[in-house]
């Protein structure tokens, strides 16, 4: 497992390189520039201004030497001050980073609320009516653009039912209300973000359990099946499902609980199984 996360860890450094030069480069493809975008506020901004502008921010330079500068400040994490404001860019991320973060953890909760028990019941039901219905719904929810479903829900929840607000974490008189009433706008506030973002992932971790349930084929009995199908989705939460070797991880952990767990109650047995499924995966 260490050299796993290891590998892992190591995989992160050009990944992280290759995201920051395709974000600077879409950036400087895209049509103006910041100065532009300053003038555009101020329409009495002359031309030496500009030019003054555009060599404090370094927009004079050439492409790779804006990347080494712009990479340099980004290790660093001075991100900057915006163009609106004035205000540092760190500081509006740190003011929206635990609202986001709540957001992705309560879709988290959510989607394994929701998703493990939907999967669990098509696998123990494969072929059947329930099974082919929550495939179809799942491959449909998995298919919609997050950005479109969410504008569809704001505009049918918030715009026309009027009974979800579409913005914002809080109401206008929040500071007005009593603490359950508070409790009650924020998550009234939330309930649109954190469905629409929770959506796309329960369809995507019922729609990973198709492999498992073909053990059904095999003989496996419902245990057998529920066991493989809970170890798949540890394997997505740790990253371990990817690429084109899935099949071959599957029939390993196949041959495992076949060893180890397969119609048996013992707590131990089926903990020896899993760790030696988790030891032996993440060694490949």
């Amino acid at each position: 497992m260490s050299q796993f996360l290891i590998k892992r860890l190591i995989g992160i450094i050009p990944l992280f390189f290759g995201i920051t030069l395709i974000s600077f480069s879409v950036i400087h493809l895209a049509p103006g520039s910041p100065v532009e975008t300053l003038a555009a506020f101020n329409p009495k901004m002359t031309e030496q201004a500009k030019e003054k502008l555009t060599q404090l921010y370094g927009l004079d330079k050439p492409l790779a030497a804006q990347y080494g500068q712009w990479l340099g400040r980004l290790l660093r994490f001075d991100f900057g001050s915006s163009f609106a404001d004035g205000e540092k860019v760190l500081t509006k991320i740190a003011a929206a980073a635990p609202v986001t973060l709540g957001i992705n953890l309560l879709s988290l909760f959510l989607i394994l609320l929701i998703g493990i028990p939907l999967g669990v019941y098509g696998a123990v039901n494969r072929g059947s009516t329930a099974d082919n219905t929550l495939t179809l719904l799942t491959l449909g929810a998995f298919s919609l653009p997050t950005f479109w479903l969410a504008l569809l829900a704001m505009n049918f929840f918030g715009v026309k039912l009027h009974i979800l607000p579409v913005s914002g974490l809080y109401s206008v008189f929040h500071d007005d209300m009593t603490a359950s009433q508070k409790v009650g706008d924020i998550a009234r506030h939330l309930v649109l973000p954190v469905a629409v973002s929770a959506l796309a992932g329960m369809a995507d971790i019922v729609l990973a359990m198709d492999v498992p349930r073909d053990t059904t084929m095999l003989g496996g009995t419902d245990a057998y099946v529920v066991q493989l199908i809970t170890i798949e989705v540890l394997m997505i939460l740790v990253g371990l499902k990817q690429g084109p070797r899935l099949n071959e991880r599957m029939q390993e952990i196949h041959k495992v609980l076949r060893t180890y767990s397969v119609d048996t109650a013992d707590p131990s047995i089926l903990h020896s199984g899993w760790r030696q499924m988790l030891g032996e995966v993440s060694e490949k």
